[in-house]
């Protein structure tokens, strides 16, 4: 339930520069009040509870004064909260593979993955659910923020004796990959795909391909080279958000 209900309200304008109005300066400022920037072309709301302005969402780019919206990744990114790493590896011979493993966090801001991957000759991609892999094996990699600036750090964690969290694992060992359920054997197999040639092209359809990782759940994405020398390379892309 709102704090105030609006009914006579005050719209502003002036520049982003200038002071905008607040009870605590004295001014008469009724709750829902708008201050419109005319340079930046921003709106702002006023907020009588805690006698503070807040910014709207841009209903105009400054330069073309047209329409603009991003998706939620897209967002993701701009609030600090979008990560990525990736693992490459060459002479990779027939039925032998290219992994990474991650643990995702026991809360409820979940994983949503955008896995792609290349290969320059005949390959499979799977990812596992929930495989049995032995403990401490692989290489730790690195975590990046895709906002540079930012402090926040990846909840996933990686496949150590003592899981260390904002890592990765590479190249880990599954003793048996059988598909079955998940924690039995190679877990459960929930996509398989098959390149035949050679997938030369990184990326794809972010909505097809994007997965909300269950939380406390291992993963392995992994490709498999289906020919002599190949090269191999896999790329994670993903954002860690609490649903609202």
């Amino acid at each position: 339930m709102a704090d105030f209900i609006e009914q006579s309200i005050h719209t502003y304008s002036g520049l982003s520069s200038e002071t905008k109005p607040t009870s605590a300066a004295g001014n008469n400022v009724p709750n829902g009040s708008r201050w419109r920037e005319v340079d930046k072309a921003r709106v702002w709301h006023y907020n009588k509870s805690d006698d503070a302005w807040y910014l709207a969402e841009r209903i105009l780019d400054q330069t073309t004064h047209a329409a603009v919206g991003i998706d939620l990744a897209h967002a993701e990114l701009h609030k600090g909260e979008r990560f990525e790493t990736w693992h490459t590896l060459t002479g990779i011979n027939d039925g032998n593979y290219l992994t990474i493993y991650l643990k995702t966090a026991n809360t409820d801001k979940l994983c949503h993955m955008f896995a792609s991957w290349q290969s320059s000759g005949a390959a499979y991609f799977r990812i596992r659910e929930a495989p049995v892999v032995t403990a401490n094996t692989g290489s730790s990699k690195a975590i990046f923020n895709k906002f540079r600036a930012s402090t926040n750090t990846s909840g996933v964690f990686d496949n150590a004796a003592t899981p260390i969290v904002n890592k990765c694992m590479t190249d880990v060992t599954i003793a048996n990959r059988t598909p079955a359920t998940p924690g039995v054997n190679g877990g459960l197999v929930i996509y398989e795909e098959f390149d035949g040639i050679g997938k030369q092209t990184p990326g794809g359809n972010r909505e097809l391909h994007e997965r909300k990782l269950l939380k406390n759940t291992a993963y392995v994405y992994e490709i498999e080279s289906d020919a002599a020398a190949l090269v191999l390379s896999l790329q994670f892309d993903w954002y860690e958000r609490l649903d609202k």
